[in-house]
């Protein structure tokens, strides 16, 4: 009787590890945000590109002067940049 025992413990442990496995996968995928666009404004003297952090798009900032749009789930490391600043767009 012990062996079917732990062949039930063991099956729902596998059932609990599966479910959560889950979960993490539904957390995990990107979600669609609603929240505006911002600009940004480059202000050094070179190219800049910069990979987005919630999207992995990269941004390349070619010019002093250049403004481009930035993802909304982006922009927050955009605003840890010196050589960056929000502008209201064109």
């Amino acid at each position: 009787m012990n062996c079917c025992g732990k062949k039930r413990q063991a099956w729902l442990m596998e059932e609990k590890a599966a479910k959560s496995q889950s979960v993490v996968e539904v957390h995990a995928q990107k979600a669609p945000t609603d929240q505006p666009t911002r600009w940004f404004e480059y202000l050094g003297n070179n190219q800049l590109t910069i990979k987005g952090i919630g999207t992995g798009t990269p941004y390349h900032f070619k010019f002093k002067g250049d403004k481009l749009p930035v993802d909304y789930r982006d922009s927050f490391a955009f605003m840890a940049e010196r050589e960056l600043r929000i502008t209201n767009g064109e």
